[in-house]
Parts: C-alpha cells; sequence; structure tokens
C-alpha cells in the first residue's frame, strides 16, 4: 500500500485496510472509515494530505474532484496529529492546560540549587517530571528467591540495562534543564549508606545552634502530625514504615537565619554519595527552606519548597565526601533563613549513599509451622524495584502493597506512586498526596521479540479510563498520544538518522496498560529496543546511542510541555564543549575550548560556559560563568588542579568535557604536556556468522561512559535459533550472572590528572589538552616541554551503525609528534590498541606504518587474542567465545643495558570498579634495528613496551599507564622519568623557557573558592 510503502517503511503492525466509506453528490465529499490499526501511526499533515491525494487520484471521473475525508475510530484524522505536529490544522485547546494564575504560581521546583552559576528561562524550570527504568530485583515466594523480572541476554537484563540510561543520561539531561525529577527506585549506586536523624545520632553527628528569638524544638501534637522518620530498625518487614518511627524538629523563621541544624556523618570510605533530606510539610511550612551541602570541593546551597514533597526523601544532588567525620567539609545544614517571618521549617533525617536492600521477605507463613525464613535480596538498593523503595522513602502499604503478587505490586505501585506524589498539586486535584506538581510521568522499558532485523521501538498510552477522557485538570487525555507520539517519533527519527536508517517503529498503542492508565497526569511508556534480539542490542549497549536515545526523550518531553502549557518559546541544551586544551602562560595557564554544533538540532546556540573546578582529587566546585571560550588564570605552586567545562544557553547546561589537569612545581625540574587521546565509549566486540552471534567481552569488553551498572555477566550461548524454554534458559544470547551488583568502570575522562600525579610526584610542571586540540598546539617542542605523555587508553575506531569513531594519530597529529621527538623531545604513548590500530590504517595510508616502525620505533606482533579467537570461530555452533582469551596481566622488565627500568608492574585485565579492563593489549615487536623491548608480558614473555634512545627518545606501551595498580603508578613514572633522563644523575631536562611577565599587582585567588555574580541566561 502506498501509505505504508512511501511514508513510513519502517512501521511494523497490523493491516492498514478502508472499512467503510460514502460518497455526498450534493456535497461533493466522499467520507472513508480506515481500520483501527491507522490510530497506531506517527500521523503528520503532509502524510494525510499526500494519502487523500493519492486516493483522489485513484477515484473514478465523477468523483475526481470531490473532497475527501478520513476517520478513524470515529475521529477525524487530523485529531491523531500532536498539536505540536501541526502547522495548518487548527490546535486542539482541550489538549493544553487552562490553571488559574493563583495555581500557576504552585507549578515550581521542589528544589532549587542557587549556588549555579546561572538558570535556564527557556527550559524546564519550574517542571518536575516522575520517571521510572523498567523492573528490578524483587521476592518470588514459589521459588523462595529474589530474582530479576526479566531474563538474561547478551550480558544483562532489562532491569539492568535501562536504568543505564535513565540514570547516566536521561535524568541529568532534564536537571540540567531545570526539571526536578522524581525516581521510584534508588537513584544512587553507591553500595554505602549513612542515615543521621536527631533521634539516633551520636553528638557529634547532629547539631542544633538556636537564635536568640528562634529555637529549635519538637512539634505539637494538637497542632499537627508529629510522625517523622527514625532509623530504629536496620532490616524491615512488610507494612514497617520508618517515616512512621520517629518524629521530627522544627523552628520559626526569620531573614537573617541565624539558628541552624547539622547533619555530620561518618562516612564509611571516600567517594560519592547522593544527599536526601527530609522534612515534613505542615501548615505554613516556608516555601524557601535553605539547605547547604559542605563537600570537598565547597559549599553547594540549596531552597526546597517544604510546603510539598514532605514525608519521604527528597534528593539534592550527588558529592564527593571523604572518609570519616568532617565537619568542615562533610555535612549538611539547614538554616531558618527565609524571606517570610515565622513561617515552619521542618528538619528530619538525611540520608548519604544509596545502600543495600534492607527488605526482607520470605514465603507465606503456614499455620502450624515454624516461622519462615526471612532474608533480604543483599543486592544493592538500585537494582531493586520499586516496591522496596517506594516502602522505605514512607509511602503508606496502599501505594506498595496492592497485590500478594509482588511482579504485580512493583508495576503497580509505580502509577500508584504518581499520584500519591502529585495529589493535592494544582495538576491533581482528585487525590490526596504530597503536593508536588507533577507534569508528565514516563516509564523507559525494554521489550522482548526477535528478527531478521531491528525490533524498533513502540509507544503505549491510554486515552480512555473507563470512559473517563480528561485528567484532573480537564486536559484531554488525547495529550497522552500526543506525548507518546512526540517522544517515540523523536527516538526513531533521531536513531535513523545517526545510526540505523532501517530502524522500525513499532507504532503507538492506545491500550490499557496499569502504568499508563492509573496516574493522573500525562503518561507514557517507551518499548526502546527488543533486548531479545541480537540486531537491538548491537546498538543498544553503545554509550553513544544511549546519549542520542535520552536527549531525543528529553527533547520530545520539553516540546510536550511547553505544548499543553502554550509555550512556544523553548531552546534545547547545547551539546558539551569540544577542543578543550590548557597551556602555560609563564606561572599562569590558559584554558579554552570551543563550542560544539548539533548536527539533530541546528538551531541550538551556545551562550556562554561554566568552568568547574577541582584541587587533587577532591569534588568540583559550583562553577564559574564565562561569556567567552578562554581563561586564564594563576595557580597555586604544588597544587593538582582539575578542571571541566560545560555550555549553557537558555534552555540549560550541557554534559561536560573530559577533565583536564594542571600543576607548576615549586622546583620545576620540567615541563610535561599530557595530551588525552582517550575518548572511546563503545559496546562490546561482537561477532556474527551464519550458525553462532554475540558480543566477545574477552576481546573487546567495550567501554563504558564513567561506569557500567547493567552487566549481569559474560554472554554463554552463541548459537543461533537456541530456543527461549525460561527465564533461567532463554536460549540465544544467554548470559552470566556473577558481575550484577558489581560497578564496572568505563572511560573516567579523568586520565590527565592520574597520569600528571605521578608526573607531580617528581617535581615536573605539566599541562594538558585534548586530541583535538593537540593538532593545532603550539609550541610543542623539547624547549617548552621535555616530555609528552600521550594517552590512548582503550582508543580504537569503533563502528556503531553508520558511525565510524575514534581515530587514532591522524595525519596532523603524527606530524606534530615526528616534529617534537627532532627536536629532541621525549615520548611516552600508552595504549592497548595503538600499534593494531596503525596496522589497520597503513593499508590505505602507507606512510603510517613509516611512522611507527621509524618514528615510534614500534609495530604489532599480534594481539593478544588473535589465535584463540580465530580457532574459537571455526569451531563452529555451540561454542562459548568467551572462554579462555587472554591472561595477560603483568609486564616485566626485559633486560638490556638501556634499560632504566627494574620492576614488574600488574596491570587491569578484569572487571573492576576502580579501572577499565585491558582485556586484549597488543603484543609489540620492535619497528627498526635501533629499538629495543623494555618490558614483556609475564605470562607469555611477549613484547609489551617498545623503547628507543638516541636520535629519537620513546617508550611505546601496549599496557595503559593508568591501568598499572594505582600503589604502582609513581614507581612507573619515575623509572619512566629516569629513562628519558629527566631526574637522576642523567637529568637532561632543563625548565622550559617561559614568556616574560608582565608586571602586575593583582592578587592570586583561588578559584575553588572564587564566585561570580548569578546569571540567568536571557
Amino acid at each position: 500500500m502506498w501509505f505504508r510503502n512511501a511514508n513510513y517503511p519502517t512501521l511494523k503492525f497490523g493491516t492498514l485496510k478502508v472499512e467503510n466509506y460514502s460518497a455526498s453528490l450534493s456535497d461533493s465529499l466522499i467520507q472513508i472509515s480506515l481500520s483501527k490499526p491507522f490510530k497506531n501511526v506517527n500521523l503528520r499533515e503532509d502524510a494525510i494530505k499526500a494519502l487523500k491525494d493519492s486516493i483522489s487520484k485513484k477515484l473514478p471521473a465523477p468523483y475526481k474532484n470531490f473532497d475527501v475525508e478520513l476517520y478513524i475510530s470515529s475521529k477525524n484524522i487530523y485529531d491523531y496529529v500532536p498539536n505540536e505536529m501541526r502547522k495548518e490544522t487548527k490546535k486542539d485547546n482541550s489538549r493544553m492546560l487552562k490553571l488559574r494564575n493563583r495555581d500557576k504560581e504552585e507549578l515550581t521546583n521542589v528544589v532549587t540549587k542557587v549556588s549555579a552559576p546561572c538558570t535556564p528561562s527557556a527550559g524546564l524550570q519550574g517542571r518536575n517530571i516522575a520517571l521510572w527504568a523498567s523492573h528490578g530485583y524483587y521476592f518470588e515466594p514459589s521459588q523462595n528467591l529474589w530474582i530479576l523480572q526479566r531474563p538474561r541476554f547478551w550480558g544483562i537484563s532489562e532491569d539492568t540495562y535501562t536504568p543505564s540510561v535513565v540514570l547516566p543520561y536521561l535524568i541529568p539531561m532534564l536537571e540540567n534543564a531545570g526539571a526536578n525529577v522524581f525516581y521510584p527506585r534508588e537513584r544512587d549506586v553507591q553500595k554505602n549508606e549513612v542515615i543521621v536523624d536527631f533521634e539516633t545520632a551520636k553528638e557529634t553527628e547532629y547539631v542544633e545552634e538556636n537564635a536568640r528569638r528562634a529555637k529549635w524544638h519538637n512539634p505539637d501534637p494538637d497542632r499537627v502530625d508529629t510522625t517523622g522518620y527514625a532509623p530504629k530498625k536496620k532490616i524491615y518487614r512488610h507494612g514497617d514504615n520508618p517515616f512512621a518511627d520517629g518524629s521530627f524538629r522544627t523552628i520559626r523563621s526569620h531573614p537573617n537565619g541565624s539558628a541552624y541544624t547539622d547533619w555530620i556523618p561518618e562516612i564509611p570510605e571516600d567517594g560519592e554519595y547522593a544527599v536526601y533530606i527530609s522534612y515534613k510539610s505542615v501548615p505554613k511550612s516556608a516555601d524557601d527552606a535553605h539547605y547547604t551541602v559542605f563537600h570537598t570541593g565547597g559549599e553547594t546551597e540549596f531552597v526546597v519548597d517544604q510546603t510539598k514533597g514532605g514525608g519521604t526523601w527528597i534528593y539534592l544532588g550527588t558529592f564527593k565526601f571523604k572518609a570519616g567525620s568532617n565537619p568542615e567539609f562533610g555535612k549538611v545544614r539547614l538554616t531558618n533563613q527565609s524571606v517570610e517571618k515565622g513561617k515552619h521549617i521542618t528538619a528530619d533525617a538525611v540520608r548519604f549513599g544509596g545502600g543495600v536492600g534492607c527488605v526482607e521477605r520470605s514465603i507465606a507463613p503456614v499455620a502450624g509451622a515454624p516461622e519462615p525464613f526471612y532474608f533480604t535480596s543483599e543486592k544493592p538498593k538500585y537494582l531493586e524495584c520499586a516496591r522496596y523503595w517506594l516502602q522505605m522513602a514512607g509511602f503508606s502499604d496502599s501505594v506498595y502493597c496492592g497485590q500478594n503478587n509482588e511482579y504485580k505490586t512493583d508495576y503497580m505501585s509505580r502509577a500508584i506512586w504518581v499520584n500519591a506524589l502529585s495529589g493535592g498539586s494544582p495538576l491533581n486535584t482528585r487525590t490526596k498526596g504530597k503536593g508536588v506538581p507533577i507534569d508528565l510521568a514516563l516509564a523507559l522499558h525494554t521489550d522482548a521479540g526477535i528478527d531478521s532485523t531491528t525490533v524498533g521501538s513502540l509507544a503505549i498510552f491510554l486515552t480512555s479510563d473507563m470512559g473517563k477522557t480528561e485528567y484532573p485538570t480537564g486536559l484531554s487525555r488525547m495529550a497522552s498520544r500526543d506525548f507518546a507520539d512526540m517522544v517515540e517519533s523523536q527516538v526513531v527519527d533521531d536513531i535513523k538518522k545517526v545510526y540505523c536508517p532501517d530502524w522500525h517503529n513499532r507504532g503507538l498503542r492506545d491500550e490499557a496498560y496499569y502504568e499508563a492508565r492509573v496516574p493522573e497526569v500525562p503518561t507514557m511508556l517507551l518499548e526502546l529496543l527488543s533486548h531479545q534480539n541480537f540486531e537491538d542490542m548491537k546498538y543498544a549497549f553503545d554509550p553513544e546511542f544511549k546519549f542520542t536515545v535520552a536527549r531525543s526523550i528529553y527533547k520530545a518531553a520539553t516540546k510536550f510541555i511547553a505544548s499543553i502549557n502554550n509555550i512556544e518559546d523553548y531552546e534545547f541544551t547545547p551539546l558539551a564543549p569540544s577542543h578543550f586544551a590548557i597551556d602555560f602562560n609563564g606561572d599562569k595557564i590558559n584554558l579554552s575550548w570551543r563550542p560544539t554544533k548539533d548536527s539533530l538540532e541546528p538551531s541550538v546556540t551556545t551562550d556562554g560556559y561554566i568552568l568547574y573546578t577541582a584541587i587533587g582529587n577532591n569534588g568540583f566546585n559550583n562553577g564559574i560563568y564565562l561569556e567567552t571560550n578562554k581563561y586564564s588564570m594563576e595557580l597555586h605552586k604544588d597544587s593538582i588542579y582539575r578542571f571541566k567545562v560545560t555550555a549553557v544557553n537558555r534552555g540549560g547546561e550541557s554534559f561536560p568535557t573530559e577533565i583536564l589537569s594542571a600543576s607548576i612545581a615549586s622546583k620545576e625540574k620540567g615541563r610535561v604536556l599530557i595530551v588525552n587521546g582517550f575518548n572511546r565509549v563503545s559496546a562490546p566486540e561482537f561477532y556474527e556468522d551464519s550458525l553462532i552471534g554475540g558480543f566477545i567481552d574477552s576481546k573487546d569488553p567495550g567501554v563504558p561512559y564513567i561506569r557500567d551498572i547493567s552487566k549481569t555477566g559474560s554472554q554463554t550461548n552463541f548459537t543461533k535459533g537456541s530456543p527461549y524454554i525460561s527465564n533461567d534458559q532463554p536460549g540465544f544470547g544467554a548470559c552470566e550472572k556473577n558481575l550484577e551488583g558489581q560497578i564496572i568502570a568505563g572511560n573516567t575522562f579523568n586520565y590527565p590528572y592520574i597520569h600528571g600525579k605521578a608526573l607531580h610526584s617528581l617535581g615536573l610542571s605539566f599541562v594538558s589538552t585534548s586530541d583535538e586540540s593537540f593538532e593545532t598546539y603550539s609550541n610543542v617542542d623539547k624547549n617548552h616541554f621535555c616530555m609528552v605523555d600521550y594517552i590512548l587508553g582503550m582508543e580504537k575506531e569503533t563502528k556503531c551503525g553508520m558511525q565510524k569513531r575514534y581515530n587514532v594519530l591522524n595525519y596532523p597529529t603524527r606530524k606534530k609528534l615526528s616534529k617534537y621527538l627532532l627536536s629532541g623531545g621525549n615520548l611516552f604513548m600508552s595504549g592497548a590498541y595503538l600499534m593494531s590500530e596503525l596496522e589497520i590504517t597503513k593499508a590505505e595510508y602507507p606512510s603510517v606504518a613509516k611512522f611507527a616502525h621509524e618514528v615510534l620505533g614500534a609495530k604489532l606482533k599480534s594481539t593478544a587474542n588473535n589465535q584463540w579467537c580465530n580457532t574459537h570461530i571455526n569451531d563452529g555452533s555451540g561454542v562459548n567465545l568467551n572462554e579462555g582469551g587472554s591472561q595477560l596481566s603483568q609486564i616485566q622488565t626485559s633486560f638490556s643495558i638501556k634499560n632504566d627500568f627494574k620492576h614488574s608492574y600488574k596491570f587491569n585485565n578484569k572487571p573492576s570498579e576502580r579501572q577499565y579492563t585491558v582485556a586484549s593489549p597488543d603484543i609489540l615487536d620492535k619497528g627498526n634495528p635501533n629499538a629495543f623491548v623494555v618490558f614483556r608480558y609475564l605470562e607469555n614473555g611477549e613484547p609489551a613496551a617498545i623503547g628507543q634512545k638516541g636520535k629519537l627518545n620513546t617508550l611505546i606501551s601496549a599496557v595503559p599507564f593508568e591501568s598499572i595498580d594505582e600503589d604502582e603508578q609513581d614507581k612507573f613514572m619515575k623509572e619512566l622519568a629516569t629513562f628519558f633522563g629527566l631526574i637522576g644523575n642523567k637529568s637532561k631536562a632543563s625548565k622550559s623557557k617561559k614568556p616574560a611577565r608582565k608586571s602586575t599587582t593583582t592578587k592570586k585567588k583561588s578559584v575553588v573558592t572564587k564566585t561570580t555574580p548569578k546569571k540567568t541566561t536571557k
């Protein structure tokens, strides 16, 4: 049919046909009723016009010039075009909110970050979004086990995969645009948890300071409900509510805010911890309670509207804390400051970190039998389903306990939670609740199903709930169809443009799914892809794909909220800046970067930037706003600085750049340039032929963005056609579960700091640059830099659909490195795939081989998995491609009179929370007669690092420096500096030349404490 083939070639649903028609000669009109599956199509005005024109052309002569009207389920076909997509058709006013002005004034964020250097003015500011990522661990009494709700395929389960899209990508995007995001599962992957509450805390953990006329006191039971949080148990059972086990403290507000309460946790270990607060919403609560989080990056202040959201955990942010009790940089403070005097400010518990499951379950008791054994999931809370988090977050059992079946209870609880959260707000007047005005709710799922191509994406909503066609605000439930259409269309369109032109659009589904039916706000479910289908998962694992999908959802949500509020002025956030670089300017440094164009949204602009700074391994400060893409600053000597930059516009803030680092030593022995050439994030490598297919973690496990929280274990079933039998025997794609709950480190983009820290210990100053900026970096010669440290990590060209990324050492880079080495400089380059990548490139560019052999002094002997992989692939079906593989884990010194390395070094070759996996590093060989082997792999004696001394001075290592055990990195760098003669008796390093400094009377300022007036982008 024309409609399917021409305009919607990748639709996948029922037959589209004409059900009925009528013709009126007097009105010159033909009315055609189309079949119900047309409701599932993402309809647009241009496609409808083309369809009507094609029908007109096929009409017999008497009817050629008749008007054609099309109907689906008694509605005009144009009713199925989203308001936002209408250009010629009149917009449907019933899909726009009609609120009184006083109600509009209540549509505010619960939490506002006032320490932010700038805030969005045309984004999602003031909006509150309910969002969840499918399922999670639940207790199944029939098996007396805690289990995942979905089977494990390809190294993930749906239960673990969707959070890996929502937590690191989608939630931050929405928050960067100004929204508050509410999530009914644990969002923090930190396994430690510390709760400080006034009823159980030590004197050093909870401190109250009273003012002369305002004192903290217990609430009056004759005036308010006095129940509050108390951590009286470590383990909870069904019906237990920690938010009903205690009370809270209260005080009257005052504009000067001289009274305060401090919560000072005993942090078990260094790391990042989410900070949650709790309070009680009472009559005359303050809508501007001031909280400050003291962390290793400084102080971050928030204003919290306590008139809504009381009696549960409210997320402030995630911050870096040091182990132990640290009253100066490890606490939360609440003052009694408010614009209005005499309002009530309440204080309850504060929680740091996510923790491990603490709800225990058992099989149902049997009369006369001994009490059954109770036990927890023993999993991190972020892996558990919503039902248990909601219980621990203070919601009543009517929210999380509607069924004896906890599988059903979980998906039902998410929908009921939306109403419990939004009830009592202007956007949900039908139910009582916590008064949070939730603008929309969205559930991200994946689906089952197998196809020879991609299964693709499906959107679900409901337009009529037992005859109810409106939400409490009077908004038509057709708005949910608009929302679903806009999200699915944006996701599919962006995937087609960037990755897969054949990505299937499975259309829209108007059905009474519980998650779509129950919420009293516009709601949709997105079935993003099939977690069972190999073709879908080739894309699904790629972090760039996850980013694209999350950004598509964020863009659609922004457009939808603008549509129902009749707002035309909105902007999308920019992409992260690129070409980040730091250069010396005497004892100062210059930082620079460039804006990044958004090929999918060309209208997106960048208005300014935020520069964030950290000292050492502390957290980042709140940032400073900059209108230009350059910044100059003076460094305190012997401190290591870290920097990252974001782009901002009226829509909000981008994701950050990579982290660059710099340091100036007071007794400087030389200056080093660190080049960060490790930008790669990717899916695991896959293999496929007619018999077998799958992901080969043991050859290349891929590189997560920052960290991976989705991995369950490596694939074990590679046999195509192996059938699904049960969740425990899912067939083709089945995998292990040994990695569940383990966070797997990826590319943290923090490696210039790791390299620089080791250089700093030797008295070497350093700056760093991105590899994009290195191509045009000035003064790369021996006089300015005694060494170039080029980081390649796991960098290699990677393909995902139509995308090819991460080219290694392009021509301008090779030319600059050659020139630097010929000037007498020293080059340290470490990367697992450097030589294998150059080996691939030389087929197209013969000069690459000359560069590798004659300049770098190295060549590829083989890859660590070369012979193993060939053997396994040729074995045919029934094999496990993840058995065996590289077991290389240590390098030892190769004897040579030119070799100044004296020790052996271990490196990480297994999934780890602290360091990415080096599964299959190259085996190297000498590229010319002057080169020599510096390190060999302990396990097989093959070369791991090649060096040169004399005319050219290089050390090329297939073992990335940052993958070496942290305790041994300083020792390795010391031996490297000795090898190049930068330190020790043979030292030939001299201070790099510095430009003459102009006289100045400007006082030194620490960037960590530097602030600028807050700016609202206009």
